[in-house]
């Protein structure tokens, strides 16, 4: 590094701690991952109230 910086070794997780980080994330986007589909399941079997509509001859 150069003189001057300003490295500050204490901003940094040891290996342990990163891990850990990584696998809490990683469970969190899993939930969401989940959720998102089984939110999409759930949109899919719900039965619609859209009605086509032959145009209109006027």
């Amino acid at each position: 590094m150069a003189s001057g910086s300003s490295f500050d070794a204490s901003n940094f997780l040891d290996d342990d701690e990163w891990a850990a980080n990584i696998t809490e994330q990683n469970q969190r986007v899993d939930r969401i991952i989940e959720d998102v589909i089984s939110h999409a399941a759930e949109l899919s079997l719900q039965p619609t109230n859209h009605h086509v509509r032959a145009p209109r001859h006027l």
